[in-house]
């Protein structure tokens, strides 16, 4: 409502003062006059006084009337035509005047006048008006509240006592009364000097002197009546409320007067009547009475009923979550085609927590807009006695009527005469007794009032929400004709008696569960870290608004161990039932632990202990979803998970087997092995209670690495793989014990009493922490060993560093100096040469290729800055240069792609090496390299015999593309197109990685037409080519003893510039976060060709050739993670076992690197993975992380960033001559360090 006002509280002031006034008026003693004038008429088609004196004009003195006739004529005309009648005859003329218009029906707004005054919110009415609404009003609802006093009607009669009391609420009309044919205040001069009878002036004054005025749609204009009100009030503190359209005009004689007294409150009549009347007219009277038919009390009514439901149930922490509630739009729209039936009956039935409320409260708020659609939410159990519903409408809609009983047929009739529908959702017929006898009353009750209502278009429906098990027991005892008369469903009639089902998710609803609750800002739900099997589970939506609900709570919002237990455990708080649960949690526990004796998940009614208790027991946890019939008689827990949770409390209550110790726990993983249900429940067991339990753990995960002791290699394995997997587990659900045993086995790394396999546990689940805590452990790990476990955890320390950049939008951050950057980057405990290896692993992972232009530039910022700083730190020594050269040599086969040691020592003994020191000085001078020097140089890119030669090779081409980019790619490209079935599969992949180096050192976009060509032919032609493996002899040189492993860990392939280069066009032209989400919805392989021959291979039984595409999509992941998964996707589940065990390594490998986006592609592409393929994806594959060499584009983007650099080329050239002229290693890094400035001395 509009208000313009000096006062602008004075609405909510006089709201206020009518319902304290209603409601304990005892209490609140000052009573309430409302005036009513003639504006308060017009929404009732009345007349101002002004339009009366011109039809009166019109009509009588048969006067012609325009616009622009002068005021001062109508009015000196008007008083000439009624100057000389009597009263009787101006009350018959002026009520003809008023029959002649449409018959006047009093508005909403005198009717809630009405029920005001009956509710003792207003005391006494006052008006200068001669017709008969607020009395006619009155008469339509059934009333007799007022004592009319007006001339020809009555006088009042004052008693001695100095307070006067009237029997009846007074109702002054001081300027007479039509129906009385006494209208005696019409003329100025009757306005002006009123024959006001002195009974009737002596209660106006008491009227007056006693109560807060509120006058309404009066314009004060009456100058003697003015003077009357003024004195009465002068000498009291009595509030005055000014309520119309418009500002009180100030030349009126009563405005003059009043002044300042006025709290003025700007709007209509009718919108006054809705602000004030609803605070006291809403609450249901619980009278089983005639309701009132004003639609907006029957609106208020609704809305006030409705309040107390959602505030139970669609509220959480003060947060309203109905609009984050998830959308269930195949229920939706089959109670859309019940709406739209001759049916007045629907049931909507699932399990426990599944969503029957919520769909009710969905559909009040989808409904809000609709004024012809209305619901009335209604729980069961708050229905009294045998839960009739006709008596529990009336008296939340009644209670204000005529004093007759409540009418079914009168309030459906004006609901359709209204065009209105009222749905009752009866919610939850299973609460409304734990008898189900008393369950089956209620129904039939339900039925019986829907009986009652029309048989076609009934402005009536019902919807009742019943458990599913609840349902299928009461079925027997009903009448099912009688039901199927009223019942709706999908199916015809004769068909059945079916049900709009409420159960789990489907993907989209959960996803759209999900991002509902994100955007109302109650929970995030991270779907991407959870597992398939995790994500699965979300789709009971039961469980899923568990860990929402814990997510909104700061706990992980991952539905691990706390989150079952907190599901579970409210299911049985809300079980409507007098065992306590305690007791139930005992009987389930033994239910579940007789499963691993009998060695099946199902039972018989009869294992159910105590006999006393199992009726109510069974029906109950049906009831909840807990048991379900698993058919011939036998029952189960509704789902796995539910098993294995009350499995582990029976392992915790001491009568099944005991795994407190680690010979207890040993046998029992031997006993059940290769049962997954068993092994999840002992899990569980450790993760309930870590506090207590974790020691049993810590044990097994250092069992592994001792070389002595009572157990055997196996069982060691045993128990370490059960122990990464708990603490994989908590680590995932944020459990503190895991992060406390995390961070304190991380800073006992350098104490050398850590063995390497619970190191790299610890690298692997540390780097899967909160940012910072993960930073923390894996530093501490990288600083205290030197060994593949430091490379490890550097290279999990970038991958989360850099993924929080690029969410970070790639801002100017100085990494030497920001958190969390600056605790990896600028880690004092390193020295320098290691701080700068892990920036330049940055810039590895963070290129031309794979950034937008504007995030690269933003990282270019970065980097270049942030090496300024890291170089000015401190000066380099001698003992940096030999650290450094000894690191080269330890890691060779990693920093040198395959490269041995024997090979770098071969390289630095041949002390000729003219042919590379002429063709670097030519590249030097700004020449290009021609075909004669690269024929030259076959001798090396055709064997890998003389590895560091083979990648000197790479790098003068990479110096030549620098001078002259288009001819060094066209001499690429000209090999590239004479190759053939026999040639070199080395040489072919020399040519293949020199495309990668020139493309990305130079960000030039990939050419598919041109490019692609080559490895098609491959694909298509030359499988001796394909099938090339010098991995299984460089492998067995790197300690690789596994053929299989040989092949995948040696990274040699003759295919892959079209896996790791064509995403590159996809990902620079959009931004990080635009570029995951378009590919969060891609469906199709992004690498076409790859996909197209990997299921021409395994259509044709060539295993051997799609395992080695396989590799090839193994190296694409790596960049490239959702690109190579979805290349991946058609061959996950393939029946042969080695393309199984391939899978599952490109996995591991995948995981460890990405495990979001692994997890994602797992959870959304409906691959078939098994819970044993993800734990061996998850646990105990190893993927050998800190062994990975450094790739083509790694070592490209590094270059890019530092050939950007003022001089990089020519410091390039230059400390390219010093290694190719040293004689060691030694000499070589030595000499490097110098020319860069690194070093002081040589």
């Amino acid at each position: 409502m509009t208000r313009q006002s000096e006062t602008p509280e004075a609405l909510a002031l006089l709201g206020r003062l009518i319902a304290d006034r209603a409601t304990n008026p005892a209490r609140h003693l000052a009573r309430i006059c409302v005036f009513l004038g003639a504006g308060a008429d017009l929404s009732s088609g009345g007349l101002t006084f002004w339009e009366l004196k011109r039809q009166a004009l019109v009509e009588f003195g048969k006067r012609r009337l325009f616009d622009v006739t002068p005021s001062t004529d109508i009015e000196a005309e008007f008083e000439a035509l009624f100057a000389q009648q009597a009263p009787d005859d101006k009350a018959l003329l002026i009520d003809w005047l008023f029959h002649r218009m449409q018959p006047l029906q009093p508005s909403d707004a005198y009717k809630l006048l009405v029920l005001l005054a009956e509710s003792g919110g207003i005391d006494a009415f006052v008006t200068t008006n001669f017709d008969g609404m607020l009395e006619k009003a009155q008469q339509e609802l059934g009333r007799d509240l007022f004592q009319i006093y007006a001339p020809g009607i009555a006088r009042p009669y004052l008693l001695a006592n100095e307070r006067f009391q009237p029997p009846r609420k007074p109702y002054l009309k001081l300027h007479g009364d039509i129906a009385s044919r006494s209208l005696m205040f019409l003329t100025t001069e009757e306005i002006q000097a009123p024959p006001y009878d002195p009974s009737v002036l002596e209660l106006l004054g008491e009227i007056l002197r006693t109560h807060d005025l509120v006058f309404v749609g009066y314009g004060g204009n009456d100058p003697a009546l003015a003077e009357i009100i003024a004195d009465a009030v002068s000498g009291t503190s009595n509030r005055i409320f000014w309520c119309g359209p418009t500002r009180p005009a100030p030349e009126s004689p009563l405005v003059k007067l009043l002044g300042s007294r006025i709290r003025q409150v700007c709007g209509k009549f009718d919108d006054l009547m809705m602000e004030i009347a609803r605070p006291v007219l809403e609450r249901p009277s619980l009278q089983m009475i005639e309701p009132t038919y004003l639609r907006c009390l029957f609106e208020w009514r609704l809305d006030y009923c409705n309040r107390e439901y959602l505030q139970a149930y669609g509220v959480r922490d003060g947060t309203s979550l109905v609009e984050a509630f998830a959308r269930r739009p195949r229920a939706e729209d089959q109670i859309r085609l019940f709406l739209r039936s001759n049916r007045v009956l629907t049931l909507v039935s699932g399990p426990s927590g599944f969503g029957k409320t919520t769909l009710g409260i969905r559909l009040h708020s989808s409904w809000d807009g609709d004024p012809a659609s209305r619901l009335l939410l209604i729980r069961a159990r708050a229905l009294q006695g045998i839960g009739d519903i006709e008596q529990y409408v009336a008296e939340q809609l009644g209670g204000l009527g005529s004093r007759g009983p409540f009418s079914l047929f009168r309030f459906e009739r004006w609901l359709a005469e209204s065009q209105q529908r009222l749905v009752l959702y009866i919610d939850g017929i299973n609460e409304f007794s734990p008898d189900l006898t008393k369950c089956v009353q209620l129904f039939r009750n339900i039925l019986r009032f829907c009986y009652f209502l029309p048989e076609t278009d009934s402005a009536i429906r019902v919807i009742a929400t019943i458990r599913q098990e609840t349902w299928n027991a009461m079925l027997s005892h009903i009448d099912l004709l009688q039901l199927q008369k009223a019942l709706w469903t999908e199916t015809a009639a004769d068909q059945g008696v079916g049900t709009i089902a409420c159960g789990e998710f489907t993907d989209d609803e959960l996803r759209d569960a999900v991002a509902r609750l994100h955007d109302r800002g109650y929970a995030t739900v991270d779907t991407e870290q959870l597992s398939p099997t995790v994500f699965s589970q979300l789709h009971d939506p039961y469980l899923f608004g568990a860990v929402a609900d814990a997510s909104h709570r700061g706990m992980s919002a991952i539905p691990g161990a706390r989150i079952y237990q907190q599901a579970l455990d409210e299911k049985l708080v809300r079980r409507g039932s007098l065992i306590d649960t305690a007791t139930l949690k005992d009987v389930l526990a033994s239910l579940a632990l007789g499963t691993l004796t009998r060695q099946q998940d199902r039972f018989r009614e009869i294992d159910i202990e105590p006999p006393t208790l199992r009726g109510e027991i069974i029906r109950l946890m049906k009831d909840l979803h807990v048991l379900v019939d698993a058919g011939d008689g036998y029952l189960q827990f509704d789902h796995d998970r539910t098993l294995e949770f009350f499995l582990a409390l029976g392992l915790g209550s001491g009568r099944g087997p005991s795994l407190e110790t680690v010979d207890d726990l040993l046998r029992y993983l031997k006993s059940f092995r290769t049962q997954a249900k068993p092994i999840a429940a002992a899990r569980l067991y450790f993760e309930l209670l870590p506090q207590k339990r974790f020691a049993t753990i810590d044990k097994i995960l250092r069992s592994l690495d001792e070389r002595v002791g009572q157990y055997g290699l196996a069982d060691r394995e045993m128990l370490f793989g059960f122990g990464r997997e708990v603490l994989s587990d908590m680590a995932e659900q944020a459990d503190p014990v895991a992060l406390q045993y995390l961070l304190d086995l991380s800073s006992a790394a350098g104490q050398g009493s850590i063995g390497p396999s619970l190191l790299r546990t610890a690298v692997q689940f540390g780097a899967g922490l909160a940012v910072s805590d993960a930073i923390q452990v894996l530093t501490n790990i990288s600083d205290g060993v030197s060994s593949p476990v430091a490379i490890e955890a550097n290279i999990y320390a970038t991958d989360r560093l850099v993924k929080l950049y690029l969410e970070a939008g790639c801002p100017p951050a100085l990494l030497t100096k920001d958190e969390p950057y600056a605790a990896f980057f600028a880690d004092e405990r390193c020295p320098g040469w290691q701080r700068l290896g892990r920036l330049l692993g940055f810039a590895a992972h963070l290129g031309p290729d794979n950034t937008h232009p504007k995030e690269y530039a933003g990282t270019l910022r970065s980097l270049d800055v942030s090496l300024d700083m890291l170089l000015k730190d401190q000066a380099w020594t001698g003992a940096d240069a030999d650290a450094i050269a000894d690191h080269i040599r330890k890691y060779c086969d990693r920093l040198i792609f395959n490269a041995p040691l024997e090979a770098l020592e071969q390289f630095f003994a041949r002390q000729d090496r003219t042919e590379f020191t002429a063709i670097l000085a030519r590249l030097g001078a700004g020449e290009v390299l021609t075909a004669e020097q690269f024929d030259g140089l076959q001798p090396y890119t055709q064997t890998l015999n003389t590895e560091i030669e083979y990648h000197l090779c790479h790098l003068l081409l990479a110096i030549s593309s620098f001078n002259d980019f288009r001819l060094t790619l066209d001499l690429v490209k000209s090999r590239l197109s004479a190759i053939s079935r026999a040639s070199s599969p080395i040489e072919i992949d020399f040519l293949h990685a020199a495309l990668v180096y020139l493309h990305v050192l130079h960000n030039t976009p990939y050419d598919i037409d041109v490019f692609a060509e080559y490895e098609a032919r491959i694909l298509k032609d030359w499988p001796d080519v394909l099938l090339f493996r010098p991995g299984l002899e460089r492998g067995e040189r790197r300690g690789f003893q596994d053929l299989f492993d040989r092949i995948f860990e040696d990274g040699f392939g003759v295919i892959y510039p079209y896996g790791v280069l064509l995403p590159s066009l996809r990902r620079q032209r959009h931004l990080y976060g635009d570029y995951l989400r378009e590919m969060r919805s891609e469906t199709e392989s992004p690498l076409p060709l790859y996909t197209q021959y990997l299921e021409t291979f395994l259509a044709a039984g060539r295993i051997e050739e799609a395992i080695q595409l396989l590799q090839a999509l193994a190296g694409v992941i790596v960049p490239w993670p959702t690109e190579g998964l979805l290349a991946l996707r058609s061959v996950i589940g393939h029946p042969d076992p080695r393309i199984r065990r391939a899978v599952v390594r490109v996995l591991a490998e995948s995981f460890n690197r990405h495990p979001a986006e692994t997890l994602s592609f797992l959870r959304s592409s409906g691959a078939a993975v098994s819970e044993e393929d993800l734990i061996e994806i998850k646990i105990r594959q190893d993927a050998h992380i800190g062994r990975r060499q450094i790739n083509e584009e790694e070592w490209a983007r590094i270059g890019h960033f530092l050939l950007s650099r003022s001089g990089g080329l020519s410091l390039l050239i230059e400390c390219t001559m010093e290694l190719l002229q040293a004689r060691s290693l030694d000499e070589g890094v030595r000499a490097v360090l110098y020319r860069l400035g690194l070093l002081a001395a040589r």
